[in-house]
């Protein structure tokens, strides 16, 4: 229930990490590694590329500033596109983007199978799996570590005698560190909600769109999947509840406002009944015109009936109740 499989599904270049860290190195060796990882796990897998936009609101040397950092860090391939050239490669974007940062090496994964893989292949390893068990105390001994364990399956507690801990323990990481070291830490949880859209618009864009960071932090992405979809966010929110992971509406909102696609479906849907109720006119008055006397022929009920439809739909989306309420008297 970690962000071992509840994330983004990116694969990262590696341009945005500072050069000379560990986390700059594994980030560019892991990502040269995908390929023979995704073969040999069965991972579904994707090099579709990555694109950090800049908006007219933006400085364009930001841009500039992840080229370098990535090219310090050894990211192949990197290169600043003009609103021409990024238009040719995604057509959809907003009017105000004026440029981007293009790395090809940039991908998407199923961070499901992900998981699954790399457990199924430690497990061929000889590494045990202890599931449902909760560390109860931690300590030192003169040969590595004691470790107290309750095993909530069979309610049986148990002692391992170990050389090495790796603490993996996500937001309860703080837990397990401050049984052991002088240095105490408190991490207080960050909730990511996402928006999973169908996969009717799962082409609307073929690389992962991140926005240039700004003094607004760095925005939510968009991004294809590997299954079809189009995911968009995530949100950032503290919070004390290191299990709420539940998505609001107000944080899916905020997903579409930040991913700027709160305008251009929702209106499109508003101007496309309109755009049936305009039809229904022009349509009877030629068909009256043709038969010299007024008409009201079937085909105009069609079109006041799907517009009337989507003008519902548009009413729902926009959370205007006039329209809804109005809508629905109309169909009675």
């Amino acid at each position: 229930n970690e962000t071992s499989k509840a994330n983004s599904a990116i694969i990262h270049a590696g341009f945005d990490a500072v050069p000379g860290t560990m986390k700059a190195k594994l980030n560019v060796m892991g990502n040269a590694m995908m390929d023979t990882i995704a073969e040999e796990l069965d991972i579904p897998f994707k090099r579709n590329g990555s694109l950090v936009v800049c908006t007219k609101e933006q400085d364009p040397e930001g841009l500039q500033v992840l080229m370098e950092r990535g090219k310090k860090n050894g990211v192949p391939g990197l290169q600043i596109l003009d609103r021409e050239a990024l238009i040719e490669k995604e057509p959809n974007l907003a009017d105000d983007v004026t440029c981007a940062l293009w790395a090809p090496t940039g991908g998407i994964v199923c961070p499901f199978h992900m998981t699954m893989g790399y457990a199924e292949n430690a497990y061929e390893n000889g590494v045990q799996f202890f599931l449902n068990t909760k560390v109860e105390k931690l300590e030192k001994t003169g040969e590595g570590f004691r470790v107290q364990v309750h095993h909530a399956d069979t309610c049986v507690d148990e002692t391992i005698e170990t050389k090495l801990i790796i603490n993996a323990a996500g937001v309860y990481a703080d837990e397990i560190n401050n049984q052991l070291s002088d240095r105490k830490l408190h991490i207080t949880a960050r909730k990511g909600e996402y928006m999973l859209l169908d996969k009717t618009v799962g082409d609307y864009v073929k690389s992962t769109i991140f926005q240039l960071p700004s003094k607004m932090g760095k925005g939510v992405l968009v991004t294809p999947t590997v299954h079809g979809n189009l995911l968009l966010g995530p949100t950032a929110i503290d919070v004390e509840d290191k299990e709420g992971t539940n998505t609001t509406r107000e944080g899916l909102d905020q997903v579409i406002e930040r991913a700027g696609m709160n305008q251009w479906w929702i209106f499109g849907i508003g101007f496309l009944a309109q755009g049936f109720f305009s039809a229904r006119i022009l349509v009877q008055w030629i068909l009256s015109e043709k038969a010299r006397k007024v008409l009201s022929p079937t085909v105009f009920w069609v079109l006041s009936i799907i517009g009337s439809y989507l003008l519902c739909i548009y009413g729902w989306l926009r959370h205007d109740f006039a329209i809804v309420f109005g809508q629905f008297i109309s169909y009675y």
